[in-house]
């Protein structure tokens, strides 16, 4: 078996299904909302104003997947957009009430679906697989 072959299948694999389980998270919970636009107010969570770019940078999407993202969460009113008031090239991304509500009731459920990919394994096992997926996407990333 080509052992390349095998580990790609496996992530594209595992991915899918992981996207799948988001989906029908949000759909049990009646949210309209796909795991990408989760991961980007997930991550504007925190903060609650960040740049476009900043989003970019931490989401690992590239610029035009990111503003796709924002104008559907716009359209639902989950962020707002304002012009950055010092330096007017650039946009600052604003959670709403309505998107902090959002990832409060729905954070704990991520939560939860986060921790069944690692059940059934030890601090030690998930400490491993954690320097493993890095060190992937590192030698990728070169």
């Amino acid at each position: 078996m080509n052992t390349n072959y095998a580990i790609g299948f496996l992530f594209e694999r595992t991915t899918r299904l992981i996207k799948l389980r988001f989906h029908q998270l949000f759909k049990e919970n009646n949210v309209h909302i796909s795991p990408e636009q989760w991961v980007v107010l997930d991550i504007l969570y925190p903060n609650h104003i960040m740049s476009q770019k900043e989003l970019v940078e931490k989401s690992f999407k590239d610029a035009p997947s990111i503003s796709r993202i924002l104008v559907k969460l716009i359209k639902s009113d989950y962020i707002i957009k304002k012009v950055d008031e010092f330096d007017k090239r650039l946009f600052r991304i604003e959670l709403t009430e309505k998107g902090k509500e959002l990832v409060n009731m729905l954070r704990p459920k991520v939560k939860e679906l986060r921790s069944i990919g690692i059940q059934n394994f030890n601090e030690e096992e998930i400490k491993l697989l954690i320097a493993q997926m890095n060190q992937i996407f590192d030698n990728y990333n070169k």
